[in-house]
């Protein structure tokens, strides 16, 4: 293939993954395809880095019609055609569909499958001083830890973590940074869920250092969560509130819906500690006022019940006052 075919197909490639990114994954597929039946026509190895880069984006357009099945295969054929190639830049496209593969699995049912491959994927590649691999072996360690916390086994889940979070604390990459830092807000999330609260707390001091100064995050907003639930738990009703207040000024800077559901749903049972009306000022008078207007609607309805139930409780008084008055004409 000269040198300008070429060119034209690695431009189609990058035009596929723009695609892919605005969610085109149709028209990026077909791209693929075409790109990849023309490369497939050369035995020429110069083509090694086009045609991987090819079935990469094939596989994130499969991915993104929900084809599974045929996305694992799209990236075991990078491994099985280039493994044995030197390249460097060749070898972080394998890693990639090593990678991939795992996620693929996990996509598919195939859990078992995926656990192997994280695993098999940090064995091989833990000790490589390729940047770009080293950020994968730690998000492959942090999904094996989400998902054996999925199959219900959070022992090795939270042993996973940690060994990420010593292999990797030394490290300066911003990428690999956010994967202790998750590692962190999960662990602590689990420390808290098994009933250890200080060492809950603990933990999730450390994943906010972490975060000190960096963009606003969910991360954030989980070790803010942990710190305030496990300080409540314990009665420390004053640094729980500091922590809800953290939480209520950090929530509009997220645009994240889960983290506002999460935050509304325990709501209540965070103002049962603090106090209901306490709780509904904190809310009202905060950054996060309009986002958890039905929380607080909730709120307002509980302060509403319980007052109506001590009307009726005063209401009932009355009446037994009132039955204890007139009980005499029932005296023998």
């Amino acid at each position: 293939m000269n040198e300008h075919r070429q060119d034209e197909l690695t431009g189609a490639v990058i035009d596929a993954q723009d695609l892919c990114d605005i969610q085109q994954f149709d028209a990026a597929l077909m791209i693929c395809q075409r790109v990849e039946v023309e490369c497939s026509r050369f035995d020429d190895p110069d083509l090694a880095e086009l045609m991987a880069e090819t079935l990469l984006c094939k596989g994130t357009a499969l991915a993104g019609l929900r084809r599974f099945k045929d996305e694992l295969l799209a990236y075991m054929e990078v491994v099985k055609r280039f493994d044995s190639i030197e390249s460097p830049v060749v070898q972080v496209l394998v890693s990639r569909a090593l990678f991939n593969a795992a996620v693929a699995s996990g996509e598919i049912g195939e859990v078992d499958e995926s656990l192997a491959r994280y695993s098999s994927f940090v064995d091989r590649y833990q000790t490589s001083r390729e940047p770009e691999i080293q950020k994968q072996v730690a998000h492959a360690m942090l999904n094996r830890g989400i998902t054996l916390k999925q199959c219900g086994r959070p022992d090795e889940a939270c042993a996973v973590y940690e060994k990420l979070i010593e292999q990797f604390r030394a490290s300066e990459d911003p990428g690999i940074s956010s994967k202790i830092t998750t590692a962190l807000a999960l662990k602590a999330g689990m420390q808290m869920f098994s009933g250890r609260l200080e060492a809950a707390g603990e933990t999730a001091r450390q994943g906010l250092l972490r975060c000190d100064g960096a963009k606003a995050s969910t991360e954030q907003f989980h070790c803010h969560l942990v710190l305030a639930a496990s300080s409540l738990l314990q009665g420390s009703t004053g640094p729980g509130e500091r922590e809800v207040v953290s939480i209520l000024n950090l929530l509009p800077e997220l645009d994240e819906t889960a983290c506002v559901e999460q935050f509304s749903s325990l709501l209540l049972s965070i103002a049962t500690t603090l106090g209901i009306e306490r709780t509904l000022k904190l809310v009202l008078q905060s950054p996060s006022a309009e986002i958890l207007s039905s929380a607080a609607e909730d709120l307002e309805d509980a302060i509403a019940f319980r007052a109506e139930n001590l009307r009726n409780i005063s209401d009932l008084a009355e009446e037994i006052a009132s039955d204890l008055a007139n009980s005499d004409r029932f005296k023998t």
